[in-house]
């Protein structure tokens, strides 16, 4: 059911670019969003993707390439974060259990 949750993404974002032509083949060839995200230029050829489309893609592709990295760069910012306040909230309860 995940993997056709996937799929059905992967669709949505192709009508979004109005790719719509190669939404049969995308799922044909079960193509999900990790598999999107590692297309190479032997899959374009697979998939029957040439020219203009080819390059719209690949340049799309790349777009969700660096907004993922953006994305995963600020959770482990956030992470770290958490942890320093974590750490500093900690080091008060100590301090103040020892007072005590």
């Amino acid at each position: 059911m995940l993997l056709l949750t996937l799929m059905i993404q992967v669709c949505h974002w192709l009508l979004a670019l109005g790719l719509e032509q190669h939404i049969t083949k995308f799922l044909e060839l079960q193509v999900n969003g990790t598999a999107l995200m590692q297309l190479t230029s032997a899959d374009f050829k697979i998939l029957g993707i040439c020219g203009d489309d080819k390059n719209r893609l690949k340049r799309k592709i790349k777009d969700l390439k660096m907004q993922a990295e953006k994305e995963r760069k600020q959770i482990e910012k956030d992470r770290k974060e958490k942890e320093k306040l974590q750490k500093k909230a900690d080091k008060m309860a100590e301090k103040a259990s020892k007072k005590k």
